[in-house]
C-alpha cells in the first residue's frame, strides 16, 4: 500500500467512525504520515490510533509502534 493509499484508508475510517468530530481536525495527510513514520508524532489522537489499528490490522497501540509520552511530575 502506498502512502497516499494508506492516508485514504485512514481518512475513510475516520469519516465513518468519528462523525461527530470536526473532520478537518482529525483527517491525516501524507506529511502527517511521514512524521509518524519518523517518530515525530509519538501519540496520535484516539481516533487516529483507532483508524490506524483498523487499517493496519493491529491489535494494540504497541503493535503500531506508538507510545504515550511519559508524564513528569514537576
Amino acid at each position: 500500500m502506498s502512502r497516499s493509499e494508506l492516508v485514504d484508508a485512514i481518512n475513510a475510517r475516520l469519516r465513518d467512525h468519528a462523525p461527530g468530530r470536526n473532520q478537518a481536525a482529525i483527517v491525516v495527510d501524507v506529511r502527517w504520515l511521514a512524521k509518524l513514520e519518523r517518530g515525530e508524532v509519538r501519540w496520535p489522537s484516539e481516533e487516529r490510533r483507532t483508524a490506524l489499528r483498523h487499517v493496519l490490522d493491529a491489535t494494540t497501540d504497541e503493535d503500531l509502534g506508538v507510545h504515550r509520552p511519559m508524564c513528569r511530575d514537576l
